[in-house]
């Protein structure tokens, strides 16, 4: 499954409600197994930048395709790019993620076990090794 995020900031935060609304549109285009519209809720301490977030899931990349190039998605640009200063977008693969934590803390617990010295297991006790590096 593929997510879809996207991150945008108002020109003038009187405006937000108005990205939302030209946002909205999204979620009437077939493709996206979930679509999400929503306001940030700016809870975060160390950054309260972002005004709108888009999510989306769709099952495949010709879906995401498919979704971008719908007459709908069109629409939300032209209604939303006057009122954005910045947007940021990322999608990445659901598949292809790390492990969660309590799997690496386990996995390094068992490493660490057969570690020759204690030092080793305090140095490697906080490491994520990326999937790449794992299955080399």
């Amino acid at each position: 499954m593929i997510r879809h995020i996207v991150l945008f900031t108002a020109k003038n935060k009187a405006e937000i409600d108005g990205m939302v609304d030209g946002l909205s549109v999204l979620t009437a285009i077939p493709h996206a197994r979930l679509l999400e519209i929503a306001r940030n809720r700016k809870t975060d301490p160390l950054s309260d930048e972002i005004d709108v977030v888009v999510y989306g899931e769709f099952d495949n990349d010709a879906e995401l395709a498919a979704y971008k190039a719908h007459h709908l998605y069109r629409e939300a640009i032209e209604r939303v790019r006057p009122l954005r200063e910045l947007r940021f977008a990322a999608d990445y693969d659901s598949a292809k993620v790390a492990p969660p934590v309590a799997e690496v803390e386990v996995a390094v617990g068992e490493a660490a076990a057969l570690a020759p010295t204690k030092s080793a297991s305090v140095e490697t006790s906080r490491s994520i090794p990326s999937r790449a590096k794992a299955s080399a």
